[in-house]
């Protein structure tokens, strides 16, 4: 279960799930908590900038943990939630990355193909 802000009584209010996100598909204005999975491009500090074939998207980590043992060309996904940045460029809040250097994007894109072939 997900935590997310507090309630106006101080209890925890419920997070829903994270809606998987391609970057093309990212709205400036998205409020929900949206998970992406890219190829890490660029890392300084607490920023990586990730391209998941469809666009380009900086990952800003508040906790220098997140992000303390990415590196250039690793595979990540990302939960977190959408900022706007310079120049209207995308931005996510992350609050959770995980490396998922072993996992194909390749053979994960042909299964999300199959998937929608089959869904329609």
């Amino acid at each position: 279960m997900s935590w997310d802000r507090r309630n106006e009584d101080g209890t925890w209010k419920h997070r829903s799930p994270a809606v998987e996100k391609q970057i093309k598909d990212i709205a400036s204005n998205e409020d929900s908590f949206i998970k992406v999975l890219g190829i890490v491009l660029e890392k300084k500090q607490n920023v990586v900038l990730i391209d998941d074939g469809t666009g380009k998207a900086r990952i800003v980590a508040f906790d220098d943990e997140l992000i303390s043992k990415i590196k250039v060309g690793d595979k990540i996904r990302v939960f977190g939630t959408v900022m706007v940045g310079e120049e209207s460029e995308i931005q996510i809040n992350a609050n959770i990355i995980q490396n998922v250097n072993k996992l194909s994007i390749e053979l994960r894109s042909e299964v999300e193909q199959l998937k929608k072939s089959i869904e329609n």
